[in-house]
């Protein structure tokens, strides 16, 4: 409804009340899904260093068996600079998850500041809103007398 039109206090607090739970929906929403992504990240951030791990491990494994079995010098060095590729690979997938996750705390930070921007509107609505009201009061008086 448009403020200037609603007339009864009931409609002003029902107003009110709509805008206030529309601000509390958005925030909780926008929270939950920046909250979502972080984690999001944070898993995919853990498997990759799991994953890294245990590749890291094979590697060594696969060291050792190069040194007990001199035929097989070449096969190995190929499976290692293969998984060293990918070990690269992943690294780099981090880095960039990691330029994500900035940058993601970066947009939190923005989305904060347009949140408090929009509370900061909404007290200036509020205030019209309670100012209309005191006007409608006093030009009901008025025409009461």
């Amino acid at each position: 409804a448009d403020l200037e039109s609603i007339s009864s206090s009931g409609e002003r607090a029902e107003a009110m009340a709509s805008l206030k739970e529309l601000r509390k929906r958005m925030k909780d929403y926008i929270v939950n899904v920046v909250e979502a992504l972080e984690k999001k990240h944070e898993e995919q951030i853990s498997k990759l260093r799991d994953t890294n791990e245990k590749q890291r491990e094979e590697i060594e494994s696969q060291k050792m068996k190069m040194r007990l079995s001199e035929v097989r010098i070449d096969k190995m060095t190929e499976l290692l600079q293969k998984k060293q590729s990918e070990l690269t690979v992943q690294s780099k997938i981090i880095e960039e998850l990691k330029a994500k996750t900035r940058k993601l705390a970066s947009e939190r930070t923005a989305f904060k500041a347009s949140m408090l921007q929009a509370q900061e509107q909404v007290r200036h609505i509020e205030q019209d809103v309670k100012n209309y009201a005191a006007e409608v009061k006093m030009k009901q008086k008025a025409v009461d007398s």
